[in-house]
């Protein structure tokens, strides 16, 4: 789990909601950010992203933040917020805190709920982190 600024982001893997072990960037790394981190995945194995804002988070005198996630360059965002929402709101996950387990995605001009699987992983290259899986949720 990457922890910066009372933000915490992990990976975890759909099938069994076991979040994947981290480890440290190789020394080759030249990325110089301090909360990249690694971790060991399959071709196929589905995923989600879980992002949370930690007790202690600055909004900075805005009522809400905006969590931005990047996969295959496309850009997917959530919105969290300061207030609980009101009992009669119909959301499903807590104010503070975000699971990414599903995009939309246009195929054949058509669109599909896809969950994020991890694409094919070849040895000495960077993996794609989303394909296409119809989701039936």
């Amino acid at each position: 789990m990457v922890e910066a600024e009372k933000v915490s982001v992990r990976i975890v893997r759909d099938t069994d909601d076991v979040p994947y072990t981290e480890y440290a960037p190789p020394n080759t790394s030249t990325s110089g950010d301090p909360n990249e981190r690694y971790i060991e995945v399959s071709t196929n194995e589905r995923y989600r992203i879980e992002v949370k804002l930690l007790r202690g988070f600055k909004f900075l005198g805005h009522p809400k933040a905006r969590v931005t996630y990047i996969l295959d360059n496309n850009a997917y965002s959530s919105t969290l917020s300061q207030s609980k929402p009101p009992e009669t709101s119909r959301t499903v996950l807590s104010h503070r805190e975000h699971k990414l387990f599903a995009v939309i995605r246009v195929i054949n001009g058509q669109k599909i709920k896809c969950g994020l699987t991890f694409g094919q992983i070849e040895s000495g290259l960077r993996i794609r982190f989303l394909s296409c899986v119809q989701t039936n949720d």
